[in-house]
Order: structure tokens, then sequence, then C-alpha cells
């Protein structure tokens, strides 16, 4: 398993870590409120299975997923979750046989979607990619 992130002024790329320094990691994630750009991230360095969190608060983050086909990205989709619920996804991810875990490196959206659903009420929804270029772009004049 490797993870991505930006917090506290520093950035690292897909570095591998284990499931106790992940979780570690998601507790001590700074929020939106000193770093609106912070993001931590957890991928399978042999597929494109990725999931990605924005810390809003101490007990509210955006689950962002991003969705590839062919080895493109596509899309993304994401919604608002609870800490609680950030934690117990991050331990299902980097466990390669759970099924949440499997659809996605198998590129399962709809069925990795269901099982967000029906597991935590969750729904994803598109991510207005435009927008977010916009937003950033405006960001940084």
């Amino acid at each position: 398993m490797q993870y991505f992130r930006y917090s506290q002024g520093m950035t690292v790329d897909h570095q591998t870590i284990s499931l106790k320094d992940a979780l570690n990691l998601v507790q001590y994630q700074e929020t939106a409120s000193t770093n609106k750009d912070n993001y931590l991230g957890f991928t399978y360095e042999d597929t494109d299975a990725t999931i990605q969190f924005v810390r809003m608060t101490y007990s509210e983050w955006i689950i962002d997923i991003p969705y590839y086909e062919n080895g493109e990205f596509f899309k993304a989709k994401d919604s608002r979750v609870s800490h609680s619920v950030v934690l117990d996804i991050v331990t299902r991810f980097f466990n390669p046989s759970d099924p949440m875990t499997r659809a996605l490196t198998e590129g399962k959206y709809d069925e990795f979607e269901t099982i967000l659903e029906n597991d935590y009420g969750i729904v994803l929804l598109d991510v207005d990619l435009e927008k977010e270029l916009n937003d950033l772009l405006n960001d940084h004049k």
C-alpha cells in the first residue's frame, strides 16, 4: 500500500505505509481551517484503486474517489463523511480481500458505490472538475 499526502506544508507522494501508520496519519491530518488544500490518499501500487480524503473539521471529511478506465482517469465522485467512517474505510481498504477493496481494485465502481451506500449510507456525487479547477486558479491569482 502506498500513500500520498499534503499537510502542514509537507507533500508526500506514493510512499509505502502500514495500516497502523495510515490510521495515525488520519488521526493527525490537519483541517481545512488551517490548510484548505490538505489531502490524504491511499493506493494499491499495481492498480488504479485509490481512496483520498480532505479533512474539513476534526469530525467531518470529504471522501474523494477517482474513477479510471483502462488506466485513464475519467471522473471523480465525492461525499462528506464522518471521522469514524474514514477510519473504517481506510482499515477496510488495507484488506485486499474486503469486498469494498476488491470492487475498487477490479474497477467495479458501481459495486463499490453500492457497498458504500449499504454499509455507511454514503451516496457519492459527481465532482465538477471544471469548477474545481477554476476555483483553484482563482484562489492563486
